[in-house]
């Protein structure tokens, strides 16, 4: 009688899904199952016109492809870098893109919150990150780098740059900017360096990231 009776269909698999199951199969060890996501990603990104989030997610992959040290990888690495590049929006992602593409094409990386001209959330860009005072800024890299512990480390290099400054002043200085920092976080702002907590390519080795809404109770 011509009536269909095809199935309904499967809900789509969204970008952020996609992104999300790339990030899992990466730690997993499952690079091509990663990259096979990623690409799933951008195809939706592209069909939708967005390049701003597609220059952020060829970071991600680019980064992510860059710092699992498979050099036989590297040039797709590039290739993607050197496409996020070019549809960077300000000078700030312009030029933390090229670092990675630098160092990509010298065969190393290491994690942005551990090389401090490539940290999201460095202290020469305080008031267009977090918006706090400078040696705050510089505590919150720390705890980023670290977590929130071993306050006596903190201390000294805080020391070194601020002036002095005891490990129980660090210690009460993180637990007084902490709430701030949280609901900061919460509206996952876009970092100078173009990211936000959501697309940061560094977000698996980044304390703040491991849980911001609950970053209180660190």
């Amino acid at each position: 009688n011509g009536t269909s009776t095809d199935s309904p269909s499967a809900p789509m698999t969204t970008v952020e899904e996609h992104l999300s199951l790339a990030e899992q199969l990466w730690k997993e060890g499952n690079k091509q199952g990663a990259l096979t996501h990623y690409d799933e990603a951008l195809a939706l990104v592209r069909a939708d016109g967005d390049t701003d989030k597609e220059g952020m997610i060829l970071v991600g992959k680019g980064y992510a492809i860059v710092n699992s040290g498979d050099t036989s990888l590297f040039e797709d690495a590039i290739v993607c870098l050197e496409k996020a590049k070019s549809l960077a929006a300000i000078p700030a992602q312009v030029e933390f893109v090229q670092k990675l593409i630098d160092q990509a094409r010298d065969g190393s990386l290491v994690s942005c919150h551990e090389k401090k001209e490539m940290t999201c959330l460095g202290t020469e860009h305080a008031s267009a990150g977090l918006g706090l005072p400078e040696d705050d800024q510089a505590l919150v890299e720390l705890v980023a780098r670290d977590g929130p512990n071993d306050w006596a480390a903190k201390a000294a290099e805080l020391s070194e740059k601020f002036g002095a400054r005891t490990a129980s002043e660090v210690e009460a200085k993180w637990e007084a900017i902490a709430p701030q920092v949280r609901e900061r976080l919460a509206t996952n702002p876009e970092m100078p360096c173009g990211h936000t907590c959501g697309t940061c390519p560094t977000k698996a080795s980044c304390h703040l990231h491991d849980g911001p809404v609950d970053i209180e109770d660190l």
